[in-house]
């Protein structure tokens, strides 16, 4: 799901490929198999602060993907909420799936802005 990760140099092809499986597996065994390396080289590269980095920036990137896709589908919930509240209809399976995804989307935009603002507070840090 994310270009970034294959623009290091500070990471090796592998290292690439296993943070490309992370962002997809559901656990580090998972990832390090689809990787096609042991587990504990996983681990010890998570440890490894350019890697780490490296996963960080992709998972940072996976969350404002998802940021801008929930965004993207809030109009149509907000319609369907809207719908259903005028009609009265007794939809809770629509319902349902309309108020997930009204949750999730402020839930995920509220890490996304507290992302953003520790990013500004940290480059301020580093600047004075």
């Amino acid at each position: 799901m994310t270009q970034n990760v294959t623009d290091s140099d500070e990471i090796t092809t592998d290292q690439k490929r296993a943070i490309t499986a992370l962002l997809s597996a559901k656990t580090v065994t998972d990832a390090a198999t689809t990787a096609k390396i042991s587990r504990k080289t996983l681990y010890l590269w998570m440890k490894e602060p350019a890697f780490a980095a490296a996963l960080k920036e992709a998972e940072s990137e996976m969350l404002d993907q998802a940021v801008r896709r929930l965004a993207s589908m809030l109009t149509t919930a907000l319609d369907e909420l809207d719908s259903l509240l005028k009609t009265g209809a007794k939809e809770t399976t629509r319902l349902r799936a309309v108020a997930l995804v009204l949750e999730r989307y402020f839930s995920i935009k509220e890490l996304a802005d507290l992302e953003e603002r520790l990013n500004r507070l940290e480059a301020n840090l580093n600047v004075h």
